[in-house]
């Protein structure tokens, strides 16, 4: 396991040391780390192509409640459509790419914010894309991760 950079948290319930520094009575660290060193996967979804993913933070880094990801879907790639229970905030970095549902697709591009709800059929299509599709995802940890 990659060993990140870890920095004490402090609130203003305690002292530390004669500089009077903050610090709360149950430390926390905070985690650190490059996301080009946490481990690059295919999107695990069938028919997917030319899609992968990095989980930037999950239970490994110490959270409890959410998941962050970074995903990248190349020009030709595609994330067909599917649905689980997690809910999906999305922030998308850069490119651009049609966004699908049952409802409709829409076209998503760099610095737009995309929510889809729990159990919701949904897919992006970026086959038609010139460049990468990138956008970071947060999810709610449930018990399978």
């Amino acid at each position: 396991m990659l060993q990140p950079n870890v920095i004490i948290a402090c609130s203003a319930t305690d002292t530390i040391g004669r500089l009077g520094i903050p610090a709360t009575r149950r430390l926390q660290p905070t985690y650190v780390i490059s996301s080009k060193k946490r481990e690059e996967v295919p999107v695990a979804v069938p028919g997917t192509e030319k899609a992968k993913c990095r989980w930037l933070v999950d239970r490994s880094s110490g959270a409890k409640t959410y998941a962050l990801r970074l995903f990248e879907i190349e020009p030709g790639g595609i994330v067909p459509l599917h649905q689980h229970p997690e809910e999906h905030e999305i922030f998308v970095i850069g490119g651009k790419a049609e966004v699908m549902s049952v409802t409709g697709n829409t076209s998503a591009r760099k610095d737009d914010v995309i929510f889809i709800p729990s159990n919701m059929i949904h897919g992006i299509d970026n086959r038609k894309g010139k460049e990468a599709f990138k956008f970071i995802c947060v999810i709610p940890l449930l018990s399978k991760e």
